[in-house]
């Protein structure tokens, strides 16, 4: 690359005198020198880094053009991806000529500000009523989610009906008559039962884990919510 043996000969020395030292009980254990790389937070690494990038590419290109190797041109086809171009838009900024002569070229559609790119709105002023549509829609969404995993008391005794169908029919759900009553067999292990849970006792026993943590923990945004919505003496 035409550098002359002075500089070679720093670049040489920024490699080659590097030494390292480690601790042994709080002690440094003596210096070893160190067979690659710079020092440590040298600025010239990604320099030299980015000369024998250039120095290999034009040794490879040498080659190739000599005759030696001959590469393929796969590109996409060697992961399967391609873009998908039903969802690819042209956004112009200004005023641009051609506009729709490029998209026919490209096969995609010529979209406008404001955008979404990314699930974030994009090119709509920040106060705009209309920029947080998208947001609030997702919001409702995801309550709506939260709110279908609560059962109500009635689906809670279906439930249990199911499962002693299931424990009583020998897993073909028929309806046959308990020889044991449904309260012995949710007993311990310990006393010989199998020890199945209740649902309404499980229900008051993660609602006393959420009481605990409301009143153990101090700064959780949760509790900061329900307190500003209910007040601290009216939740205990």
């Amino acid at each position: 690359m035409g550098f002359g043996p002075k500089w070679l000969g720093w670049m040489w020395s920024c490699i080659s005198t590097t030494k390292f030292s480690v601790l042994v009980n709080g002690v440094p254990a003596g210096f070893f020198p160190s067979s690659k790389g710079l020092r440590q937070g040298n600025p010239l690494s990604p320099y030299l880094f980015v000369m024998g990038m250039e120095v290999l590419s034009v040794l490879i290109r040498r080659v190739v053009e000599a005759g030696f190797i001959s590469g393929c041109s796969i590109q996409r086809a060697a992961s399967g991806l391609r873009i998908n171009l039903a969802k690819s838009e042209i956004i112009p900024i200004g005023e641009v000529e051609e506009v729709d002569e490029m998209a026919v070229e490209l096969r995609c559609r010529v979209g406008q500000l404001p955008a979404v790119y990314l699930r974030l709105p994009l090119g709509s002023p920040n106060k705009a009523a209309s920029l947080w549509d998208g947001v609030e829609e997702r919001v409702r969404r995801r309550l709506a989610l939260w709110k279908r995993q609560y059962i109500s008391k009635d689906s809670s005794k279906e439930v249990r009906k199911v499962a002693k169908r299931f424990f009583v029919g020998g897993g073909n759900m028929e309806k046959k008559a308990h020889l044991i009553n449904w309260e012995v067999v949710c007993a311990d292990k310990e006393k010989g039962r199998l020890g199945l849970r209740k649902l309404a006792l499980l229900n008051k026993v993660l609602l006393g884990k959420w009481i605990w943590r409301f009143a153990c923990v101090k700064e959780d945004l949760w509790k900061q919510v329900l307190v500003a919505k209910y007040g601290q003496e009216d939740l205990g």
